[in-house]
């Protein structure tokens, strides 16, 4: 009776070991409607919501598992179609704006400083872009990819607390997404490559570093920011300074070859100039050139912010 008993009870609990093992597991959704397949932990739940661009309305399908697990509290795809005659996959030099557009509730939500990241993302050669943002209020992240296949617009988003960045839930899940067709892009975005960094520059304490990747003069390009910023860049240091940056990319070298020394003179100048804060206030201070161990380097100073500050 008692080997019974206990047979019983290893039996039972096998059997709660295996379903709870089941529950856990990462299952296939897949949506025919929507084109796509992802695996989601638990049941997604079906909503819509709308968002306003510049072209028109457009209606989201959302789907989304609050289902989380020791690393994510939540995960969701969306997807909606675009007007064709508008915007299409095909459409390079209107991707930036387009990605850009979609992040604007999180850009008035959390402001520009809450972007960790953007990575350029790719699913069957279709364009997509990956953005990071941080909710520094409630210590939470959001790791958001949208693809552009063709005049359809998906949208993934996890969202997880910000000590658990680029977790292996999350990486799982965002590769886990496929679409149904296997059709690929005939005209697909160009890569840019990340730029190695050849110099040494010392910042009055630790910088920090962020990766960028966006449309440039010659197309998309890489660019990395590293900045140290004075107490979070609320407070002037000795020399009256908020902030310490460096940026740094490379072009198509071959694009570059066919400049004339004046014509790459005068893009880095054009660089300073249009700089969205320069252009702004168009309050340029002082301009200068000059040569740094043999090479030619340019240097403006201009007020910007409405007069409330300065950048050289």
């Amino acid at each position: 009776m008692i080997r019974s008993t206990t047979l019983l009870l290893n039996c039972l609990i096998l059997f709660l070991l295996l379903f709870s093992c089941s529950e856990d597991k990462p299952s296939t959704f897949k949506d025919i409607k929507g084109g796509f397949q992802v695996n989601f932990n638990g049941k997604p739940i079906e909503s819509s919501d709308d968002q306003l661009f510049p072209f028109g309305r457009v209606e989201w399908t959302i789907f989304t598992s609050e289902a989380g697990d020791d690393q994510n509290l939540s995960y969701s795809v969306s997807y909606t179609d675009l007007p064709k005659q508008i915007i299409h996959s095909d459409s390079l030099r209107l991707l930036p704006q387009l990605f850009a557009l979609t992040q604007m509730d999180y850009l008035g939500k959390f402001g520009e400083k809450a972007v960790d990241n953007t990575f350029f993302r790719t699913i069957n050669h279709y364009p997509g872009r990956e953005f990071i943002w941080n909710d520094q209020a409630k210590n939470i992240s959001y790791t958001r990819r949208l693809y552009l296949v063709k005049n359809r617009l998906y949208k993934l988003e996890v969202s997880y607390k910000s000590t658990e960045k680029h977790n292996k839930s999350t990486v799982r899940f965002l590769k886990s997404f496929k679409l149904l067709s296997h059709e690929h892009n005939s005209k697909p975005e160009v890569i840019p490559q990340k730029a190695k960094k050849d110099f040494t520059i010392h910042f009055p304490g630790k910088a920090n570093q962020q990766e960028q990747q966006a449309y440039g003069v010659f197309g998309p390009q890489t660019i990395t920011l590293e900045i140290y910023e004075v107490e979070g860049g609320n407070k002037l240091d000795q020399f009256h300074n908020l902030a310490y940056s460096a940026v740094y990319g490379s072009w198509p070298k071959d694009s570059v070859n066919k400049l004339t020394n004046q014509a790459r003179k005068d893009l880095i100048v054009n660089i300073f100039r249009t700089n969205p804060l320069v252009a702004a206030d168009n309050n340029i201070l002082s301009q200068k050139e000059g040569t740094f161990n043999g090479t030619w380097y340019y240097e403006g100073c201009a007020v910007v912010l409405a007069g409330k500050a300065s950048i050289t």
